[in-house]
């Protein structure tokens, strides 16, 4: 993704010919709301009434570009990571014990596709953190609006990026397996979203 301008990005997502989908796409939006948070940080940066709190606006400013850095990497993790399970559809079934590895291999293909958007699922709530970092540094009016932004699209990044992961696990028929990773998204999932709801309604009812 370093080399591609926007343009070339969103062009290959369109085109029907692409490796991308929804997971990388989700990744893409994910990247947006970090950037933005480090925006915001870097504004913040050098200012005389932030002087005490310069050690830890740097480490914001550091945490998104490492975080951005990630989420962009992901686009193209997620992008590759159903194609080894296409091949496991056209595994031979004719006897009981073809059907056996048939199945075995693919519920540990999908439950291995099901991972790099959970991976995004965990850089969305470090994501959060750093908006709920940004909170306690009282900010203006127009940085709040800018904080409530980047909140509404991490929440929408992250509720792709649970889709994006569950779409693979729906497809496990070890149910124990199914189960466990159903639990460990959803579990995830909620405890992300409402922190990050959380921090939207009170930055919200704090802009005049």
């Amino acid at each position: 993704m370093e080399n591609k301008t926007l343009r070339t990005w969103m062009q290959e997502l369109a085109s029907k010919d692409g490796k991308y989908t929804g997971g990388s796409a989700a990744s893409s939006v994910a990247a947006i709301s970090v950037s933005l948070a480090q925006f915001i940080f870097e504004l913040q940066a050098g200012k005389k009434r932030y002087e005490k709190q310069e050690e830890h606006i740097q480490a914001g400013i550091r945490k998104a570009a490492s975080l951005q850095n990630d989420l962009l990497e992901l686009i193209e993790i997620d992008a590759s990571a159903f194609e080894p399970v296409l091949p496991l559809y056209r595994l031979p079934q004719k006897t009981a014990d073809e059907k056996a590895i048939r199945e075995e291999k693919l519920n540990a293909g999908l439950a291995g596709a099901s991972q790099p958007p959970y991976e995004m699922m965990r850089k969305i709530a470090e994501t959060v953190d750093l908006y709920e970092q940004l909170e306690g540094l009282n900010l203006a009016g127009s940085l709040k609006v800018d904080v409530v932004i980047g909140l509404d699209i991490a929440i929408a990044a992250l509720k792709s990026s649970k889709n994006s992961s569950m779409i693979n696990i729906v497809g496990i028929t070890d149910e124990e397996l199914k189960k466990e990773l159903t639990e460990k998204v959803e579990k995830f999932y909620q405890k992300t979203l409402e922190k990050a709801k959380e921090i939207k309604k009170r930055t919200e009812s704090s802009i005049d």
